[in-house]
């Protein structure tokens, strides 16, 4: 898997994307963002996300509305501007700058239905994310 290889030419770096401007932490409450399946089949994302980790990411998790839920779904990012994608600004943060974070719109960026309930679903990776985060703030201590 691209993912988990230890190899720099198929290593892939993944972001996630839940947070709106709107609902801070409850991203079950204000999530706007909608998928929505096309005649062609492909669901397409269409909304704007407030804080967006790793977006030269290659891949995603991304929160939005489908069909009465709060669904999880991964998106891959295009290689080349097709405008399903809009930066609107960096953020100007402390922290992990290696990792940029912004504020993006959704234009009909394709995603892939990961589950139906997105938030029992992301929640693991957010735990291995904030261990991460504070093995890595003690190790600085010493």
């Amino acid at each position: 898997s691209n993912l988990t290889s230890e190899e720099p030419d198929r290593f892939w770096t993944s972001g996630q994307w839940m947070t709106e401007r709107a609902g801070g932490s409850d991203v079950t409450a204000s999530t706007e963002t909608t998928a929505v399946r096309g005649e062609d089949g492909v669901i397409r994302l269409f909304g704007n996300k407030f804080y967006t980790s790793a977006i030269d990411c290659d891949v995603s998790l991304a929160l939005a509305r489908y069909e009465g839920q709060l669904a999880l779904f991964l998106v891959h990012l295009p290689e080349e501007y097709d405008g399903t994608v809009q930066v609107e600004r960096l953020k100007d943060k402390l922290g992990t700058r290696q990792l940029p974070t912004a504020e993006l719109t959704l234009n009909g960026l394709p995603g892939i239905l990961l589950a139906e309930k997105g938030i029992a679903n992301i929640i693991p990776m957010l735990q291995v994310t904030r261990l991460y985060n504070a093995i890595s703030a003690t190790s600085y201590v010493r």
